[in-house]
């Protein structure tokens, strides 16, 4: 052979070399690639979703064992309430979709005592809360 010619397959493999280093590494590194970019689309289609929740707080009610709480979801997402505190204890939990605009009372069982102040607080599945200090009666 002669000496261009060694010079030649020499570049044209070292050039074969290194797309295969590329396309090796391109297999290991997209799908991981990939998987983060799903992962934070996610985290951000449910950041927002989480900034365009809302709950009013709008009545409590106490009556004999049962405090009813009234909510209207001014958000602009229907809201899954997911647990209602008072008094930073956990008095109701469970799931009750409240579509946009959409009122509804919650009842929750709790003794409480006449004159003393409670904080009330409704949360969604999607950790917002919102509270309330209400005087019982």
């Amino acid at each position: 052979m002669r000496e261009g010619q060694v010079q030649i397959i020499s570049t044209l493999l070292l050039i074969v070399i290194t797309i295969s280093a590329w396309i090796l590494i391109w297999i290991w590194f997209y799908p991981q690639y990939w998987s983060n970019y799903l992962f934070l689309q996610k985290e951000l289609l449910e950041g927002e979703k989480r900034l365009s929740e809302n709950i009013v707080i709008e009545n409590v009610l106490f009556n004999s064992t049962t405090i009813s709480i009234y909510i209207t979801n001014t958000g602009s997402i229907e809201v899954e309430i997911g647990s209602v505190y008072i008094n930073q204890e956990n008095v109701w939990s469970g799931s009750i979709e409240v579509k946009v605009d959409e009122n509804l009372w919650i009842n929750v069982t709790y003794s409480y005592e006449s004159g003393q102040v409670y904080s009330i607080k409704v949360c969604s599945m999607r950790g917002n809360c919102w509270e309330v200090k209400v005087r019982a009666p």
